[in-house]
């Protein structure tokens, strides 16, 4: 099926008839990077659950303990996971601020009233104490 031939019907409620909802190459890029960033533990098992028990608290009532998650990877391997993909998203971020900043139909807040930095607000509050 060619991707760039409009449906009669849509497939999603949300997209209207006669339009296909496709990714654009720059997504499908980022998908594929993502992916390659992920490789070195997209087969490897993170996390191990381990149920709790089932413990009789008075009587006839019990109570399930909580269930033990342990991570089962090393700082190492996280850490080769992690400073690439916060890269990756630091670019993104860069790259697509001014676009993000004005989204067409939304209004930009007057000030930054809700800006403010709880830790200056707090230490100012000390002071005129």
């Amino acid at each position: 099926r060619d991707p760039y031939v409009v449906s009669e019907v849509a497939s999603d409620p949300l997209v209207p008839a006669g339009y296909d909802f496709l990714p654009s190459f720059l997504s499908e890029g980022v998908v594929s990077l993502a992916s390659r960033l992920l490789r070195p533990i997209w087969y490897k098992p993170a996390v191990v659950v381990t149920e709790g028990q089932t413990v009789k608290i008075a009587g006839s009532v019990s109570r399930p303990l909580p269930a033990k998650v342990e991570l089962l990877l090393d700082d190492i391997t996280l850490e080769e996971v992690r400073s690439p993909l916060f890269a990756l998203k630091e670019a993104i971020q860069q790259c697509f601020r001014p676009a993000i900043e004005n989204v067409p139909g939304v209004r930009k807040p007057e000030s930054n009233q809700m800006d403010i930095d709880e830790t200056n607000v707090l230490t100012g509050y000390m002071r005129f104490q």
